[in-house]
């Protein structure tokens, strides 16, 4: 794909609300892509995993701007060379499910994310906890 081509794709799939239902939710996702959608696209999100992983953010009531911004920091950090995480074949539930097995500390997490860390954290309780699931039910 060319890069006129890739930059059309790109503002096709993030500018447009024809896939979404019309809701809050809608909103806040929306508001939440124009922070993360372009790089999540740079790293092989397509924009259905970038979408999921954004809706998990609301069961911890962080929406819109904050939920992009921290999204988009959390993925920085994971494809950073220290990392080296392959987005492309990884869901945000396998980094939940990864932080959850290794049974990684809250002071790494923050100390490692940042701000975003905090967010991260609360997504590592509720993903233990069982609230957060790869049904499709967080999607909605």
């Amino acid at each position: 794909m060319d890069t006129i081509t890739n930059i059309e794709h790109i503002n096709a799939m993030f500018n447009t609300k024809t896939d979404l239902v019309e809701s809050d939710l809608n909103e806040d996702i929306i508001k939440s892509l124009e922070y993360t959608g372009p790089f999540a696209y740079s790293v092989g999100w397509n924009e259905h995993k970038t979408i999921e992983a954004l809706s998990y953010f609301k069961t911890i009531n962080v929406t819109g701007a904050r939920a992009g911004t921290s999204l988009r920091f959390i993925l920085m950090k994971l494809v950073s060379p220290e990392h080296g995480v392959n987005m492309q074949s990884t869901t945000f539930l396998d980094i939940l499910d990864c932080y959850t097995r290794y049974d990684v500390s809250e002071r790494y997490i923050k100390r490692t994310f940042g701000r975003a860390g905090d967010d991260l954290w609360e997504l590592i309780k509720a993903y233990k906890e069982g609230i957060l699931t790869n049904n499709g039910s967080n999607i909605e």
